[in-house]
Protein backbone atom coordinates (compact mmCIF):
# COMPACT_ATOMS: atom_id res chain seq x y z
CA UNK A 1 0.00 0.00 0.00
CA UNK A 2 1.47 3.37 -1.17
CA UNK A 3 0.97 6.46 2.17
CA UNK A 4 -0.06 10.31 0.93
CA UNK A 5 1.45 11.93 3.42
CA UNK A 6 0.32 15.88 4.27
CA UNK A 7 4.26 16.26 3.92
CA UNK A 8 4.58 15.78 0.34
CA UNK A 9 1.04 16.30 -1.09
CA UNK A 10 -0.42 18.67 0.96
CA UNK A 11 1.68 21.30 -0.47
CA UNK A 12 -0.11 23.00 -3.42
CA UNK A 13 2.86 24.55 -5.74
CA UNK A 14 2.97 27.52 -7.46
CA UNK A 15 5.41 30.31 -8.58
CA UNK A 16 4.10 33.99 -9.55
CA UNK A 17 6.03 36.20 -11.60
CA UNK A 18 6.38 40.06 -10.54
CA UNK A 19 6.15 43.15 -12.73
CA UNK A 20 9.60 43.10 -13.35
CA UNK A 21 9.30 39.53 -15.13
CA UNK A 22 11.05 37.48 -12.33
CA UNK A 23 9.32 33.95 -11.07
CA UNK A 24 9.34 33.85 -7.88
CA UNK A 25 8.60 30.65 -5.71
CA UNK A 26 6.98 30.80 -2.77
CA UNK A 27 8.66 28.96 0.79
CA UNK A 28 6.29 25.77 0.40
CA UNK A 29 7.49 25.29 -3.49
CA UNK A 30 11.32 26.28 -2.78
CA UNK A 31 11.12 23.60 0.18
CA UNK A 32 9.23 20.83 -1.38
CA UNK A 33 11.73 21.78 -4.73
CA UNK A 34 14.70 21.73 -2.54
CA UNK A 35 15.89 25.16 -4.25
CA UNK A 36 19.01 26.59 -3.40
CA UNK A 37 21.46 28.90 -5.04
CA UNK A 38 23.05 26.04 -7.13
CA UNK A 39 19.90 24.45 -8.68
CA UNK A 40 19.92 24.76 -12.39
CA UNK A 41 16.53 25.68 -14.01
CA UNK A 42 15.49 25.55 -17.98
CA UNK A 43 11.92 26.11 -19.37
CA UNK A 44 10.60 24.08 -21.72
CA UNK A 45 7.33 24.37 -24.34
CA UNK A 46 5.58 21.84 -26.43
CA UNK A 47 3.57 22.76 -29.65
CA UNK A 48 0.39 22.33 -28.01
CA UNK A 49 1.38 25.53 -25.74
CA UNK A 50 2.23 23.79 -22.51
CA UNK A 51 4.75 25.07 -20.85
CA UNK A 52 7.73 23.59 -18.22
CA UNK A 53 9.96 24.00 -15.80
CA UNK A 54 12.74 21.94 -15.73
CA UNK A 55 15.15 21.20 -12.73
CA UNK A 56 17.93 19.94 -14.06
CA UNK A 57 21.04 17.55 -13.06
CA UNK A 58 23.58 19.63 -13.57
CA UNK A 59 24.98 22.84 -15.10
CA UNK A 60 25.54 22.51 -18.89
CA UNK A 61 26.28 26.51 -18.97
CA UNK A 62 22.58 27.13 -20.17
CA UNK A 63 20.55 27.30 -17.29
CA UNK A 64 18.74 29.61 -15.02
CA UNK A 65 20.25 30.31 -11.53
CA UNK A 66 18.08 31.42 -8.81
CA UNK A 67 18.69 34.61 -6.59
CA UNK A 68 17.63 34.56 -2.83
CA UNK A 69 16.67 37.37 -1.48
CA UNK A 70 14.94 38.28 2.15
CA UNK A 71 14.39 34.58 1.97
CA UNK A 72 12.79 34.20 -1.32
CA UNK A 73 13.62 32.45 -4.34
CA UNK A 74 13.46 33.92 -7.82
CA UNK A 75 14.31 33.49 -11.50
CA UNK A 76 15.05 36.45 -13.66
CA UNK A 77 13.20 35.16 -16.62
CA UNK A 78 11.56 38.44 -17.92
CA UNK A 79 12.73 37.74 -22.03
CA UNK A 80 11.12 33.87 -21.23
CA UNK A 81 7.58 35.92 -19.96
CA UNK A 82 8.05 37.95 -23.01
CA UNK A 83 8.12 35.23 -25.17
CA UNK A 84 5.03 33.44 -24.24
CA UNK A 85 3.44 36.67 -23.97
CA UNK A 86 2.68 36.71 -20.37
CA UNK A 87 1.07 39.31 -18.75
CA UNK A 88 2.97 40.22 -16.02
CA UNK A 89 3.25 43.69 -16.28
CA UNK A 90 -0.85 44.37 -16.15
CA UNK A 91 -2.33 41.39 -14.32
CA UNK A 92 -1.17 39.17 -11.31
CA UNK A 93 0.07 36.15 -13.05
CA UNK A 94 0.30 32.56 -11.16
CA UNK A 95 1.83 29.65 -12.79
CA UNK A 96 0.57 26.57 -10.42
CA UNK A 97 2.99 23.89 -11.04
CA UNK A 98 2.16 20.20 -11.67
CA UNK A 99 4.46 17.44 -11.44
CA UNK A 100 5.19 15.16 -14.25
CA UNK A 101 8.48 14.47 -13.78
CA UNK A 102 7.36 10.60 -14.36
CA UNK A 103 6.34 11.46 -18.10
CA UNK A 104 9.00 13.39 -18.55
CA UNK A 105 12.34 11.77 -16.53
CA UNK A 106 14.90 12.27 -19.57
CA UNK A 107 14.63 16.23 -19.57
CA UNK A 108 15.08 16.41 -15.82
CA UNK A 109 15.26 15.57 -12.04
CA UNK A 110 12.11 17.30 -11.77
CA UNK A 111 10.11 18.51 -14.45
CA UNK A 112 6.47 21.27 -13.84
CA UNK A 113 4.16 21.79 -15.98
CA UNK A 114 2.89 24.82 -15.65
CA UNK A 115 -0.72 26.19 -15.67
CA UNK A 116 -0.70 29.96 -16.10
CA UNK A 117 -3.79 31.65 -14.01
CA UNK A 118 -4.27 35.39 -13.85
CA UNK A 119 -5.11 36.49 -10.70
CA UNK A 120 -5.94 40.23 -10.29
CA UNK A 121 -5.69 43.11 -12.88
CA UNK A 122 -2.98 45.06 -11.16
CA UNK A 123 -3.14 48.40 -10.54
CA UNK A 124 -1.20 51.77 -10.96
CA UNK A 125 0.83 51.72 -7.53
CA UNK A 126 1.27 47.73 -7.35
Amino acid sequence: MKIFGAKEYGVKLKASVHKTGRLGFDAATAQWLAITKDTNFKFGEEEDGSRYLIITKEDDGDTFKPMLAAGYYSLDVKTIMNVWQVPYAQETIIFDLVDVTNRYAELGKTVLQMKMRAVTKRTKGE
